[in-house]
């Protein structure tokens, strides 16, 4: 009876331990979910990095905005928070492609490049952290202006 080839898996049947494992590995959805998650998280990084550089940019000659923003800083410091956290998605993103396994992925050390700074899974604190960071920066850039926090309670 001829069985069906698994691509990367051994071919002798007396490795039943080796087959079980990859065969584990195809079937552990982890990674795919990741990748699919931090893809999402890169497109919203993408998007409010353009939304802050712009708003920086025109903050100095629009009365507008400087009366909704209470902390250009902050608006500056979310803009480089969501930097380290697309950056972070990118390495995430380019290690679930060559990865195998969820578990590869989350326990050896990844990197841009061959520079294989940190396990996966300290990537994946990185890129969360900075990105919610970065939220609650733009959050208290907005709400620490007097004039939004009476509009927001009236």
């Amino acid at each position: 009876m001829l069985e069906p080839k698994i691509v990367g898996a051994p071919q002798d049947k007396n490795d039943g331990a080796n087959r079980a494992d990859t065969v584990a590995a195809i079937t552990d959805k982890r990674l795919d979910r990741l990748f699919d998650y931090t893809k999402f998280h890169i497109s919203l990084c993408l998007s409010a990095s353009g939304g802050l550089v712009t708003l920086i940019g025109t903050a100095r000659n629009s009365d507008v905005i400087m009366n909704l923003v209470g902390s250009p800083r902050a608006l500056g410091l979310a803009l480089a928070t969501m930097i380290v956290a697309a950056l972070a998605g990118g390495v995430i993103a380019s290690a679930c492609v060559s990865c195998r396994s969820f578990d590869e992925f989350w326990y050896q050390r990844q990197g841009p490049f061959a520079l294989r700074w940190f396990q996966g899974r300290i990537w994946a604190a990185i890129e969360h952290g900075t990105f919610w960071l970065s939220v609650l920066l733009i959050a208290g850039a907005v709400l620490s202006k007097s004039a939004v926090l009476r509009w927001l309670v009236s």
